[in-house]
């Protein structure tokens, strides 16, 4: 066999490698390919493709720049270009402009025209990215990733019913696309649709454990609450999406410093829970102790809360425009000593800049409530209520405990003063009000169940939600029918711009119900702030113990049941016990600026206790190890042992 016959057939099995998504090896095939037969654009083009997959994005450049010095037209070349673009940089503008260049020259590109819509449908022209989906599937019908995304898209434009049609578009078409059944259930949960919900439930968990893509790992926190199958999922997504991490061990040490730097990594740095939670943490920083700095890279913000975080950090980065490397190198610039990322794997993640190394110490902590999966973080902030000692083996990282609990609260958040009257809320003047104002996709079956089994108890009873949607509110309402309730006793609450009136409003309730596997986090503290008491029963994961640990800090662990039947018992006795539910209001009004829970000074005294353990820990030269969190050494608690 010749040359030319040995690399013509290293590319092909390069092809056949890049089809299997094994990046690494169609690398070798095409470095090989290429040793053999210098300069062929066909196959410098798809070593660039597996080096972007690979994340090798300055070496992919070089390639690409080496192909349009033969061929300034190249699709392929401006194609891969354009992921870059996006991928690297994540400039969606820039990147679509490539995607035109690569269609001017093939007007038929099917791929062009997807990633196109995709770049488009990031920067919100849902519109356009809809039309440039269409376009791909009329050149190709069978592109099993322009119905996914065209769902995605769907999906963000409100439009469930469609977005369920084009996942189910992608499924006829490849029923094992990764992470498609995922998206599809999670996408169903959102609009209250429970059409094969176990089936759905038991082929993901059958496939995540046969080390298949079958949902990300936030999607999976709203299905199942196996602490054992939720690892499993992320280590299977972070290991194709972040690689192993570990990069920030590499860095050198540095001599200890006054001041113990803290970077806050995060999408959140606007309206959003996350930064409604963790302002005051950042204002009560002891600044003689600490240098507290911001990286942001969510989408642009304006308005009150954005401007109070800018104000409240000693620098703030809008790294929004940057690429993971130069953000990397940013933070290494300002010599951060804690990496703190409190976004993890949820909307506008980035876990390459935690793979790279921002710090030499990195820190899961509050956007993201499950284990990273990788050596890219070093601690995850807890508690032992959310992370109990047995549960430690699910976790990639070490546990740093924070006293009482985990989630950090506002005291600055608005006061409860405007009363409603049920009539101006739509509830009805008599009867026992219950309450749930989390998110449609947090509302399963089997808990939902359980609430009509409370109605039916509870004789004249309410069940108030928070209105998503026209479809989730007439499922849910059929739903309820189906069980023997009067759709007629749920009640759905309309949006409230004003937090103060939000919060005024829980008022008018009489108790909330948490939901299960995805427990209520910041609407838990939103309704205890306003004085509801909410009633919890704790599962085997982390995102379904938070109340409890809410609540235990607060003083109020009889509001946390030890099972499902126990939960809906206590939300029935409590409903025919007004004196009882008005002794826990009483105390919980008691509690709320004396429990812990509201603490903010004293919370940011225990982090920034459990960040001087990290820092002396690692100039000690010891390895990260469980810490506890404090004012002084104290037993390690055991508040919840369901």
């Amino acid at each position: 066999m010749d040359a030319f016959e040995s690399a013509k057939a290293l590319f092909f099995d390069g092809l056949q490698h890049l089809q299997r998504k094994d990046y690494a090896a169609a690398e070798i095939k095409f470095r090989a390919s290429l040793g053999l037969v210098p300069g062929r654009i066909s196959t410098m083009n798809n070593l660039s493709l597996a080096l972007i997959n690979l994340r090798q994005y300055g070496e992919a450049r070089q390639l690409i720049a080496d192909i349009i010095v033969q061929d300034a037209n190249s699709p392929e070349a401006w194609l891969n270009l354009g992921l870059i673009e996006r991928e690297e940089r994540f400039d969606h503008i820039s990147a679509i402009t490539k995607f035109e260049r690569a269609m001017a020259g093939r007007p038929d590109y099917a791929e062009a025209h997807l990633n196109r819509a995709i770049s488009l449908g990031e920067l919100k022209r849902h519109d356009d990215a809809l039309k440039g989906f269409a376009e791909a599937l009329r050149i190709d019908p069978k592109l099993v990733e322009a119905h996914h995304s065209r769902a995605v898209t769907l999906r963000e434009m409100k439009r469930p019913v469609d977005a369920i049609a084009a996942y189910d578009a992608a499924m006829q078409l490849d029923p094992d696309y990764d992470y498609l059944i995922g998206s599809r259930l999670y996408a169903k949960l959102q609009m209250c649709d429970w059409t094969g919900f176990e089936d759905d439930l038991a082929r993901i968990a059958q496939k995540i454990e046969r080390g298949e893509k079958a949902a990300s790992p936030f999607q999976l926190l709203g299905f199942t609450d196996d602490p054992a199958l939720q690892r499993r999922a992320v280590e299977i997504w972070a290991r194709e999406k972040v690689g192993p991490g570990g990069g920030h061990k590499t860095l050198p040490k540095r001599a200890p410093a006054e001041r113990i730097r803290v970077g806050y990594y995060s999408a959140d740095m606007r309206t959003h829970p996350v930064a409604m939670l963790i302002a005051g943490v950042i204002e009560h920083h002891d600044r003689e102790r600490f240098e507290i700095v911001c990286f942001s890279y969510g989408p642009a913000s304006s308005g009150e809360l954005r401007e109070r975080l800018v104000k409240a950090f000693d620098a703030f980065h809008d790294v929004r425009a940057s690429s993971d490397a130069e953000v990397v190198q940013l933070s290494r610039d300002q010599k951060i000593d804690i990496a703190v990322d409190l976004t993890g794997y949820t909307q506008h993640t980035r876990p390459g800049l935690f793979a790279q190394g921002c710090a030499p110490i990195q820190v899961s902590y509050l956007g993201y409530a499950a284990t990273a999966g990788t050596l890219a973080m070093d601690y995850i902030l807890a508690d032992p209520t959310i992370i109990p000692v047995a549960a430690r083996v699910h976790f990639s990282e070490k546990i740093a405990y924070l006293l009482d609990s985990y989630q950090p609260n506002d005291d600055k958040r608005p006061s409860v003063d405007d009363v409603f009257t049920r009539g101006e809320l739509g509830l009805p003047e008599n009867g026992f009000v219950f309450c749930c104002f989390n998110n449609s996709f947090k509302i399963t079956p089997p808990v939902f169940a359980i609430w009509m089994s409370i109605l039916r108890r509870v004789p004249g009873s309410v069940l108030w939600f928070r209105r998503d949607s026209d479809i989730v509110t007439a499922n849910l309402r059929r739903a309820a029918e189906n069980h023997g309730i009067d759709p007629d006793r749920l009640i759905f609450a309309g949006r409230l711009e004003a937090m103060d009136q939000h919060l005024a409003r829980y008022r008018a309730a009489d108790l909330f119900l948490d939901t299960a596997p995805f427990n209520a986090h910041t609407t838990a503290s939103d309704a205890l702030w306003a004085g509801l008491p909410v009633v919890t029963c704790p599962g085997g994961a982390l995102v379904s113990r938070v109340a409890a640990s809410l609540l235990g800090a607060i003083g109020l662990p009889e509001m946390i049941a030890a099972n499902a039947a126990e939960y809906e018992d206590l939300a029935v006795e409590l409903a025919h016990d007004s004196k009882r539910l008005a002794g826990i209001r009483r105390k919980l009004g008691e509690n709320r600026l004396s429990a812990p829970l509201f603490q903010t000074a004293t919370f940011t005294k225990y982090i920034e206790d459990a960040y001087a353990q990290m820092y002396q820990r690692y100039h000690a030269g010891a390895a990260p190890d469980h810490i506890f969190a404090g004012p002084s050494v104290r037993p390690e608690p055991a508040k919840v042992t369901v």
